[in-house]
């Protein structure tokens, strides 16, 4: 576990660069599009293919650094006091996760098969490149899932160990 902990890490720092990287890339493209059309009045059309393929890699890789980071969005059906109960819930929630990561990288490395045959209309380059960082993302995603259900099993076993809350004492009668 420690070592698919390293590996985690590593990749989500990495893919945390190549966030910062690519959105500030993303950001000065959409600004010289921007400028290019409404001051000198020509458009760069290589602008719009290029951020595309930079933004949908930003928000690819970012989404895998949000289930690394447990930072998605959390609808809590239980009360807190139920700890069991959201253990539990929080497991079921890992594995449904990891059932749609592994659809997206099988449907990502369809798209990106599909991308090899064709090409963008300005840069000439395949959109297989815009195309894999779906599967890329998805198997990162496989891995954090993984430390996700790992960390989350451990959590349930340690929450059906302790007593329940409000539990009766045996020799000293209520909790």
């Amino acid at each position: 576990m420690a070592l698919l902990k390293k590996i985690n890490d590593f990749l989500s720092n990495l893919a945390f660069y190549l966030c910062s990287v690519l959105m500030a890339v993303y950001t000065l493209l959409v600004f010289l599009q921007v400028l290019s059309r409404n001051v000198i009045r020509i458009s760069v059309p290589w602008c719009d293919e290029m951020a595309l393929v930079f933004f949908g890699w930003s928000v690819f890789l970012g989404a895998s650094i949000g289930l690394h980071k447990k930072t998605h969005y959390v609808i809590d059906f239980f009360p807190r006091s139920l700890v069991r109960m959201n253990r539990v819930m929080d497991l079921a929630a890992d594995f449904f996760a990891l059932v749609i990561i592994v659809l997206m990288l099988w449907a990502g490395s369809i798209f990106t098969k599909m991308g090899l045959r064709r090409a963008f209309s300005s840069i000439i380059v395949p959109q297989a490149w815009l195309f894999v960082c779906m599967p890329i993302s998805a198997a990162f995603m496989v891995l954090f899932s993984i430390e996700n259900i790992v960390t989350d099993a451990q959590k349930c076993a340690e929450a059906f160990k302790a007593p329940a809350p409000g539990a009766l004492k045996k020799e000293g009668g209520p909790a």
